[in-house]
C-alpha cells in the first residue's frame, strides 16, 4: 500500500535531493524503482497546494 507522506518522502528524495530510484524503492518500501517514478507522478500531479508544501518541507530539510 502507498500514501502521501511516503509518495512525498520519495519525491523529496528522488527530485530535491537527486537519490537514485532504485535507491529510494529500498530505503521506502517499493517493490521497484518504478513505483518510485508513479509516487513522484502522483506527486507533481497534484496540483499547486501540493507543491507549494513539498517546496516548504524541502527548504526546512536543507536549512536544517
Amino acid at each position: 500500500s502507498d500514501n502521501v507522506s511516503r509518495a512525498v518522502a520519495a519525491y523529496l528524495a528522488r527530485c530535491h535531493f537527486g537519490y537514485r530510484s532504485k535507491d529510494v524503492a529500498a530505503w521506502l518500501g517499493y517493490s521497484s524503482a518504478g513505483g518510485v517514478g508513479q509516487a513522484v507522478g502522483r506527486v507533481e500531479a497534484a496540483g499547486s497546494r501540493c507543491e507549494r508544501m513539498v517546496q516548504k518541507l524541502a527548504r526546512r530539510l536543507t536549512n536544517g
